[in-house]
This record gives structure tokens, C-alpha cells and sequence, in this order.
């Protein structure tokens, strides 16, 4: 079972209550009942960003009812536990009484919460992405079984069905986001969202958490996040660079401006861009006069290899690189974790789209210079 919490933990388990207590309902903050379950011992787990901590368990008694006596002192993630993966995640706040049931044998599944609105928030995301991710599971073996049988028409209808499925996914997830951008459900959410290109639900939520709980190791986490990608997201302008070209001389990216740029980071040994490259090749011809311009930063290390690969590929526009590869300076400045990876600037130089390629980038640019 996937963990449909996206938080980044390690493990360090610490001390817990008396397995053996007894119930005392009137005390609880959890209190439940389980079927398929008896003598059994369940773990009630704080998660944080850097680590999971028990916080107590306790034993579910012949009826399968049990009960927790933990008394919830801050708004935080926790998870009922039986075995490795066999738990459900809940939102608590102080003060709560929460009510969950659940069938043992495989709760993630089954569990219902009351008492606890966050909670049942989560329940309701974690149950829609189960359901989209059991979908996408099937869709995933038929594409194998059609590719196997050779079923072109067949994959391709799979294809664009599983395509139309995950818009419905995000489709799903920014609109819970916007419903309660304060909210540890939404930063459940979030965390389910591509950061780059929904990088303004991020800072829907950073922005909502810092009001209600900027003390948060969740929202320190979260606003760290938005800051780092703030210096590379839509509407940022884009970090200066410069770097020699094959010639030795130094271009900047600034000196640019005026023109709709294209920020092409490449390779000679990269195959995905050598094949990519004929369509930037026909985007720079197609729109060069209208002011569109291409600046190919390298990650090569061999200079020979390098303008070999602009030859053969025809690529005429403007070239840098300092023959660093991944040492590169312009690999941190760009936050360049593989390639081919490509920023879109307006004419101002700020960032106005990211990855754009073939006929996405095509119509990008239609759509700018009015065709």
C-alpha cells in the first residue's frame, strides 16, 4: 500500500506506553474499535519531517475495541499502526476526541474517522488517490499487454485514457488546495502536485500555514521549499549567466533581452536531447525574425564533441558552456537535475514557461507572437 502521506521522514522509534492498559473511554483523545482483530498491539505514531515517533500503543481487546490516553498537545500528522504497512494517517489537534474504525486486515482501505475535520479531509484525498492509483495499476498492465500484442490502436486509447485520469488527479488536488489553503490536508495535497509548474499552490498553502501555524516544522519545511523554488518559478526572472562561447567569448543572458528566449540546457552525449533537438531546430526557423531567440547552454566536457554535435545537428543559434558538465556553475544556479531541460523567457527575461518541447512549445510561441 502506497503512503499517501508525501513527507519526507527517518525512522526512530521511542518510548511508548503500557501495552497492557486498560480502557478508559472517558480519557481517550482515539478511541476505536477494529474488526478482525483481537490482542493485538496498535501503535499510535507522531510523523514528523525528519522522523516517525512512537507516542503510545495499546492492545485491542476480544470486542476490538481500543483506546489511546496520548493527549494531543499540537496540530500534527499521526498514523494508527498495526504492522510496516498496515496503518491509516489522521490530522490531530488538541482538544480532539476522535472516533475511527476500521477492518484490521487491511485498514488503510477501510478505515472511517469522526470527531476530527482534518482527518476526515485526508480520508477523503487519501481515498480519491487510492482510487485513481488502483486505476492507473490496471491501465499500467494493459498498456504491457497491448504493447506485447502489438494492439497499437488499443495502446494508445489506454494512453490517452491514463493521460485524462491524472488531469482528473490534479484537477482534484489544486481545487482542494484553493477549498482550505490552511491546512495540513492541503499540504498533503500539495505535496501530490508537480512544485514547478503548480509552484502557486505551494505558496497557497506556505502562505495559509504561516497564519496558523508558522511555528510548524511543516510549514518551516514547506516555506523552505517555496523560497528555493521561488528563485526559478513562472514569473521570476531568470538568474544571470555567462559563459564563454565556442569562441571564447563571453554572452550573457541578459544581453538577450528584447527577445523571447529559449534557455536550452543539452548535451552531445544526451540522447533525449539530440532527438528533441530537430524540433527546436524548426521553432527557431519558424520564429527567429519575430524576435525568438535560442541560447544552448552545454553540460559537455569535451569541446570537440560538443561542436561537432551543433554541426550535425544544425544548431545555429547562440551556444556557451565552461566544459564542466555537471560541476557546471550554471547546474545550481538552475536547479538542473537532468536534461534536456528548458526555460522560456519573455522579453523582459522573466520565466514564463519551463519544459515546453515539440508541439507544446510550438503553440507557446504561436500564441505569443499573435498566430
Amino acid at each position: 500500500m502506497k503512503n499517501l502521506l508525501y513527507i519526507s521522514i527517518a525512522i526512530f522509534l521511542l518510548s511508548c506506553g503500557d501495552a497492557n492498559n486498560q480502557l478508559n473511554y472517558a480519557d481517550a483523545s482515539i478511541k476505536g474499535k477494529l474488526s478482525n482483530s483481537s490482542g493485538q498491539t496498535i501503535f499510535l505514531e507522531a510523523l514528523g519531517t525528519k522522523a516517525i515517533n512512537i507516542v503510545d500503543s495499546t492492545k485491542v481487546q476480544d470486542d476490538g475495541e481500543f483506546a489511546f490516553d496520548y493527549q494531543i498537545n499540537k496540530t500534527s500528522f499521526y498514523r494508527i499502526r498495526i504492522s510496516g504497512n498496515n496503518f491509516f494517517n489522521l490530522i490531530l489537534n488538541p482538544s480532539e476526541k476522535v472516533e475511527v474504525t476500521a477492518d484490521a486486515s487491511n485498514m488503510a482501505w477501510t478505515y472511517q474517522v469522526a470527531g476530527s475535520d482534518e482527518s476526515v479531509r485526508l480520508q477523503k484525498l487519501n481515498g480519491f488517490l487510492s482510487n485513481t492509483y488502483s486505476k492507473n495499476d490496471s491501465l499500467n498492465n494493459a498498456l504491457r499487454q497491448h504493447q506485447q500484442r502489438g494492439d497499437a490502436q488499443s495502446y494508445v486509447r489506454a494512453v490517452n485514457y491514463q493521460r485524462q485520469l491524472n488531469e482528473k488527479m490534479y484537477k482534484f488536488l489544486r481545487q482542494f488546495v484553493v477549498e482550505k489553503p490552511a491546512s495540513l490536508a492541503s499540504l498533503a495535497a500539495v505535496n501530490k502536485l508537480n512544485p514547478e509548474n503548480d509552484f502557486d499552490y505551494l505558496k497557497k498553502v506556505a502562505d495559509g500555514l504561516s497564519q496558523t501555524m508558522p511555528e510548524s516544522e511543516y510549514y518551516t519545511q514547506l516555506a523552505a521549499q517555496v523560497k528555493e523554488l521561488s528563485k526559478l518559478a513562472v514569473g521570476g526572472e531568470a538568474p544571470e549567466m555567462a559563459l564563454p562561447d565556442p569562441n571564447g567569448n563571453i554572452i550573457t543572458l541578459s544581453s538577450l533581452r528584447g527577445n523571447v528566449v529559449l534557455v536550452d540546457f543539452w548535451a552531445s552525449w544526451c540522447k533525449p536531447c539530440r532527438i528533441e533537438n530537430p524540433n527546436v531546430v524548426r521553432v527557431y526557423q519558424k520564429y527567429h525574425d519575430k524576435g525568438f531567440e535560442i541560447l544552448g547552454v552545454s553540460l559537455d566536457k569535451n569541446k570537440n564533441q560538443w561542436l561537432a554535435a551543433i554541426n550535425q545537428d544544425g544548431l545555429i543559434w547562440k551556444h556557451i558552456s565552461d566544459l564542466r558538465a555537471w560541476q557546471s556553475s550554471v547546474v545550481p544556479l538552475y536547479n538542473v537535475k537532468g536534461i534536456p531541460l528548458a526555460y522560456l523567457l519573455d522579453r523582459e527575461g522573466k520565466i514564463i514557461a519551463k519544459n515546453l518541447r515539440g508541439q507544446q512549445l510550438d503553440q507557446k510561441l504561436a500564441e505569443i507572437f499573435g498566430e
